[in-house]
């Protein structure tokens, strides 16, 4: 099979039957070349329906998980959006047809490196990527509380909500990975504090989270 037809099949048979049927949407996904974005021991498996080790802790989403979430951002092409966790790029590179500008936080020096290169390669020029700690440039007393329209949360942690909905704006949304394993689900968080489901999944928790204490009597 060429990587045309991987990629046709991809969107045809993983994110179009996962009920993501934007025409938008999915002219992103065809625009960005996946094996592009995966390392090199993985790209036999670049358009396969599973989730790809990118780093010691760290993985690409399947397609149609992350396409699934791309979707319940509801973007435009005015947006400007957050994007916790750039891993390869990969995601990034698909919103950022999609808005104005993506700014991408990333912990991992290498993915941070490897990421842009992939992004310049792939002539992506509305997406910079931050090599920091996402708890610290979204802390709560941080100037970039609430410059955001849409915020993409790609690795797991406890609660959304009271970490992530401060850097969106009044009529601001997050969407990401809330949970605990075997109970995680991709949620949206509307600015209102409504919280909707969307599916049950699993990743990798965000560095440094810090998960709620648990008493044992």
């Amino acid at each position: 099979m060429t990587i045309r037809s991987a990629q046709i099949n991809m969107i045809g048979q993983q994110i179009r039957t996962w009920n993501v049927l934007d025409r938008n949407i999915l002219e992103a996904f065809d625009s960005v070349v996946r094996d592009q974005f995966v390392p090199e021991p993985y790209l036999e498996f670049a358009y396969a329906d599973m989730a790809i080790p990118i780093s010691e802790r760290q993985t690409m989403l399947e397609p149609k998980v992350i396409a699934r979430m791309i979707d319940a951002l509801n973007l435009d092409s005015g947006h400007t959006v957050l994007e916790v966790g750039t891993g390869t790029g990969y995601s990034a590179a698909v919103v950022a047809r999609l808005c104005k500008k993506v700014i991408s936080l990333e912990i991992d020096p290498w993915l941070v490196e490897s990421s842009r290169t992939s992004l310049a390669k792939a002539n992506i020029d509305n997406v910079e990527v931050i090599e920091t700690d996402c708890f610290d440039y979204c802390s709560l007393v941080s100037d970039n509380a609430g410059q955001f329209d849409r915020a993409l949360i790609t690795g797991s942690v406890p609660e959304l909500s009271p970490l992530f909905l401060p850097m969106v704006n009044r009529t601001g949304r997050i969407v990401g990975i809330q949970g605990h394993v075997p109970t995680m689900q991709a949620v949206i968080c509307d600015q209102d504090g409504a919280i909707k489901s969307l599916f049950e999944t699993e990743a990798p928790r965000l560095d440094h989270v810090q998960e709620p204490v648990s008493f044992t009597f």
